[in-house]
C-alpha cells in the first residue's frame, strides 16, 4: 500500500481498468449507490401509501399491487441500479456489457417469478375464501389449478432464461404446444 500512497491522486484516478479510468468507475459506483437508495426509498414510500389506500378500499387490485411491491427484492433493485449505472457511465467491452445485461435479465426473471408466484397465491387465497363457505368440493380443484399455474409459470420462466442464455427454444416451444394440445384432447 505504501507505493500507492506515494502516487499522485490524479494518476490514481486516471489509471484504467477495462478501458475506463478509475474516476469513471467511482462515478458509476456513486450513481449505482444513489439509484439503489432512491429505488429502495420509492418502494418504501409506495408500500406505505398503498397500505393506507388499500385499507379503505374493497377492490383486490390494490392488495395485489401491494403484494407485488412487498415482493420486490432489494437484490433486484441493486442489480437494476448497477446495470443502469454501468450502461450510462462506463464504456465496457462487448462481452462485459453482454454479461451485465444477462445478469440483469436473469434478475428480472427471478423477480418476475416472485411476482407471479405471489399473484397465484393471491388468486388461490381469494378463490378459496370465496368457495369455502358455499362449495367445499371445489377447493381441491382450486388447489390443483394453483399447482398447474405455478408449473406453467416456472416452465415459461425457464424457457425465457434459456433464451437469455442464447439457447434456441423454438423446438421446445413447439413440443410444449403439441403436448398441450394432446393433454387438452385427452381431458
Amino acid at each position: 500500500f505504501a507505493p500507492l500512497l506515494l502516487l499522485d491522486p490524479r494518476a490514481l484516478l486516471d489509471a484504467r481498468w477495462l478501458d475506463n479510468p478509475v474516476a469513471a468507475w467511482l462515478t458509476a459506483a456513486g450513481i449505482a449507490g444513489a439509484a439503489f437508495g432512491a429505488l429502495v426509498l420509492v418502494r418504501r414510500v409506495l408500500v406505505k401509501r398503498l397500505e393506507r389506500f388499500a385499507a379503505h378500499t374493497h377492490t383486490p387490485l390494490d392488495d395485489l399491487a401491494l403484494g407485488a411491491l412487498r415482493r420486490t427484492s432489494k437484490a433486484f433493485l441493486l442489480v437494476v441500479a448497477v446495470a443502469a449505472a454501468a450502461r450510462t457511465t462506463l464504456a465496457l467491452p462487448a462481452h462485459v456489457r453482454d454479461g451485465v445485461a444477462l445478469v440483469a435479465r436473469i434478475a428480472f426473471l427471478l423477480q418476475a417469478a416472485s411476482w407471479g408466484n405471489g399473484a397465484i397465491g393471491f388468486w388461490l387465497a381469494r378463490m378459496t375464501a370465496q368457495r369455502a363457505a358455499t362449495d367445499r368440493a371445489s377447493l381441491t380443484t382450486i388447489a390443483a389449478l394453483g399447482v398447474l399455474a405455478r408449473v406453467v409459470l416456472w416452465v415459461l420462466l425457464f424457457l425465457l432464461a434459456l433464451d437469455a442464455f442464447g439457447v434456441n427454444i423454438t423446438a421446445l416451444v413447439t413440443g410444449l404446444g403439441i403436448a398441450g394440445v394432446a393433454v387438452a384432447l385427452a381431458v
